[in-house]
């Protein structure tokens, strides 16, 4: 927990400065001694409050054993004498290692308008995806990203020529889908066509052996489903 942390080097920097952090009074207007004392013992009680808000978040209950762990140690901080501080700051590193990692938040996304006949189908390979990205599964997310914009194109040249793609070349890639398209007239505006053909990109580089193999980065898969949707929205707006 990051904010423990914090406040476990906070006291570590006092002690090494030999800082008297309890109420400094500034008697000169350049004192540099009692200001860095001020500065630091605000650090302290801002640092302990940060912590309070955190254990809420992360559901810690006042009545719990680690609420109540803290706030005894919080009365030795608010104590800031030196004993008080080495004590809290041993008690502190003790409380870091019992204390349980904040509730994963799950990512939703919500799929655009798009033909109804396409719907459950986009909407369950979507689905999918979400499931990945939450449990870092972030190559998958790519490959579902790129089935989705297979179905879309696939869709959009139907609604274009009437004639169904699926039965007569099944295997198209996206490239040669956006060439099929463009070549009935429809215009890609560059900005949509580059996403789709880095989507495909992204797939390709994951699923086929290279000498390098793409590790897709959290942000990265997020960003693709991100362009995904946009696509599917720009596509049948």
């Amino acid at each position: 927990m990051r904010e423990v942390n914090e406040l476990i080097d906070k006291i570590e920097i006092i002690q090494k400065k030999k800082l008297f952090v309890k109420s400094p009074k500034i008697k000169k207007a350049f004192d540099y001694q009692k200001t860095q004392e001020k500065y630091y013992g605000r650090e302290l009680d801002n640092l302990t409050k940060k912590i309070k808000e955190s254990f809420l978040t992360r559901q810690i209950q006042e009545s719990s054993p680690t609420f109540k762990k803290f706030r005894e140690i919080n009365k030795l901080i608010q104590q800031k004498s030196p004993q008080s501080l080495e004590k809290s700051k041993i008690l502190l590193k003790d409380l870091y290692k019992n204390i349980p990692e904040a509730p994963k938040k799950l990512m939703k996304f919500k799929l655009p308008l798009i033909p109804k006949v396409i719907e459950p189908e986009v909407k369950s390979n979507l689905t999918e995806a979400e499931m990945c990205y939450n449990n870092n599964c972030y190559r998958s997310v790519l490959m579902l990203c790129a089935k989705i914009l297979e179905i879309a194109l696939h869709r959009k040249y139907y609604d274009i020529t009437n004639k169904d793609m699926l039965e007569k070349a099944p295997d198209l890639t996206l490239g040669n889908l956006i060439k099929r398209i463009k070549a009935e007239g429809f215009h890609f505006d560059p900005g949509l066509s580059n996403q789709i053909s880095l989507i495909n990109q992204l797939r390709i580089h994951s699923v086929h052996k290279k000498q390098i193999p793409l590790e897709p980065s959290r942000d990265q898969a997020l960003a693709t489903i991100h362009y995904t949707l946009d696509t599917l929205k720009r596509l049948f707006k």
